[in-house]
């Protein structure tokens, strides 16, 4: 009995958070923009600043701070020059990257990053083609936090537009580590309507060689891509069902898989997807299974020539963000040590051979395309 008496005087007593710090004492970093500017990195920071209206707490703003200097970490630490909080980054939510800095390499920044055990590592990484001063100073009239939200905007249209690729810092350093797979990052811009200007996402996204950005995949090719990777919950794929007008389907289920041929130099990849007709503009009836085996070949073939462009288009970028090197590294090693020199060449040279099914199981309670109510 005393010795447990002891005990639990020794857990109040003794135990505590050494590097324990008052909120009010820190300037809780939400988001942080990056870019060189006259040699030196300059940081652009978002601090959380949360306010109190009597004994209600509202919803936080953002104060903006700038600083450069020959390090990250130097360049952050400066902040405390006009913040009179110390700087801190346990909470990271987003990290921007200017352009010209991404074609540099990302690589510099992570050796701070890595070592500083406060620093979150899974904030999401975005790439602009704006100038960061000017996106990192704009603030959505609908949002006290926009980068944040931008944040969310990525994992959804990952999820259910595929039309974008969310990728966390830690998980970009792991792909840029690994032997054969590069990354892909989602890139924001600004938007100018009416006047107003706001943070958005762009359909564009940034491919990586490396830690360096080498091109772009447009909105169709993101799709693609997302798809090949299994990266989708659910999405719409739109269709021409006619000479000018298009249909759609939802994708209810489907599986991707992908892999490389040593023998005759193909990458095979197969895709099969289970589907809804979710919308169709043509006047074309459905209750024929001849004319549902037309529209199942149109879309068939369509996201056929889709799939190709996307091939074509990371082969003229001698990017690998498919990890088809990986897949020859885990599977053949003899292989890859006969042509590791020259991987790149043996990829922009293979074939793609498709094996592309759809089906689809829904067709709602519509019995024809473009129906008339008489």
């Amino acid at each position: 009995m005393k010795r447990i008496l002891i005990l639990l005087f020794s857990l109040f007593v003794l135990t505590g958070c050494s590097d324990y710090r008052e909120l009010t004492d820190m300037a809780i970093a939400s988001s942080i923009g990056l870019d060189i500017k006259d040699g030196n990195y300059n940081v652009i920071v978002h601090v959380l600043d949360a306010k109190k209206t009597g004994e209600k707490d509202v919803s936080p703003n953002i104060k903006i701070y700038e600083s450069s200097g020959k390090t990250l970490h130097e360049a952050l630490r400066k902040i405390v020059l006009e913040s009179p909080q110390k700087l801190y980054v346990g909470h990271l939510n987003s990290f921007v990257i200017s352009e010209s800095f991404a074609k540099e390499g990302i690589s510099k920044i992570f050796d701070f990053i890595l070592r500083d055990s406060e620093v979150e590592k899974s904030f999401n990484l975005m790439v602009t083609k704006n100038n960061i001063n000017e996106i990192m100073n704009i603030n959505n009239s609908d949002s006290n936090v926009p980068l944040q939200d931008i944040s969310k905007s990525i994992d959804l249209s990952t999820n259910i537009e595929g039309s974008t690729s969310s990728i966390t810092f830690d998980r970009f350093i792991e792909s840029v580590m690994k032997i054969g797979i590069d990354p892909v990052l989602p890139v924001i811009l600004i938007k100018d309507e009416d006047d107003k200007k706001t943070i958005s996402l762009d359909e564009q996204n940034a491919i990586f060689k490396d830690d360096k950005l080498v091109s772009y995949l447009n909105k169709d090719n993101t799709f693609i891509y997302n798809l090949l990777n299994n990266n989708l919950s659910s999405s719409v794929f739109s269709f021409k069902c006619d000479k000018n007008d298009y249909g759609s389907i939802e994708i209810l289920d489907y599986s991707s898989n992908y892999y490389y041929d040593f023998d005759l130099n193909k990458i095979i990849t197969e895709v099969d997807i289970v589907s809804g007709l979710s919308e169709l503009n043509c006047n074309m009836n459905i209750e024929n299974n001849k004319i549902m085996d037309e529209i199942e070949k149109k879309i068939k073939n369509e996201l056929s020539e889709n799939i190709n462009n996307f091939f074509n288009e990371i082969k003229k970028s001698e990017s690998d963000i498919l990890g088809i090197e990986q897949y020859i590294y885990r599977n053949n090693y003899l292989f890859y040590e006969k042509n590791k020199n020259n991987i790149s060449e043996l990829l922009s040279n293979s074939e793609i051979d498709l094996n592309l099914n759809i089906t689809i199981e829904q067709i709602g309670s519509l019995k024809k395309g473009n129906e008339k109510i008489d």
